[in-house]
C-alpha cells in the first residue's frame, strides 16, 4: 500500500509541477522568459546577490544547469556578474536595471496567478492542501 501510495504521490506533485510550469508559461510569454529565469529573477531580487552555488541549492538544481539560465539571462540583460573585491575566485550574480523593473511586473503576475490556482476551493479544501503538502515535506525532510 504505502509503494502504491508514494507512487501516486509522486505522480501528482509532477503532474501539478507540469501544470504550473504550462500555465506560467502562457504568462510569462511577453516577457520571453521560462519560469526557472523568472524564479531566478526573483530569487535575487530577494536576496540581492547570490553565488552561482546558492542559487543551484536554492532551487535544488544542478551547477551546470543554474550556469546555462544565468547566461541567457545576462545575455539578454537581465543579471550581471560582479567578482568579489576581495577574492577574485567568487562571482556574485546581481540583477540588472532591466531585472529589476521586470521584477515587479512579473511579480504581480505570479502572485495573480498563484492566488487563482485556488480560487474554486474552499477554505476547508485550502487548509487540507497546505496541512498535507507540510506533512510531506516533513516526512522528507527525515
Amino acid at each position: 500500500m504505502a509503494e502504491k501510495t508514494g507512487i501516486e504521490i509522486y505522480e501528482l506533485l509532477k503532474e501539478i509541477q507540469q501544470l504550473m510550469k504550462k500555465d506560467l508559461r502562457k504568462e510569462m510569454a511577453d516577457n520571453n522568459l521560462t519560469p526557472l529565469q523568472i524564479m531566478i529573477i526573483h530569487l535575487l531580487g530577494e536576496k540581492n546577490r547570490l553565488k552561482v552555488s546558492e542559487i543551484s541549492r536554492k532551487m535544488n538544481l544542478a551547477n551546470s544547469t543554474i550556469s546555462g539560465v544565468l547566461d541567457r539571462l545576462e545575455q539578454q540583460g537581465y543579471i550581471q556578474r560582479k567578482r568579489d573585491d576581495k577574492d577574485k575566485r567568487i562571482v556574485y550574480i546581481l540583477l540588472t536595471e532591466k531585472a529589476e523593473a521586470l521584477q515587479t511586473s512579473v511579480y504581480g503576475l505570479v502572485h495573480s496567478y498563484l492566488n487563482n490556482m485556488v480560487k474554486g476551493a474552499s477554505d476547508e479544501e485550502i487548509e487540507q492542501i497546505i496541512k498535507g503538502l507540510a506533512t510531506l515535506k516533513r516526512l522528507l525532510e527525515k
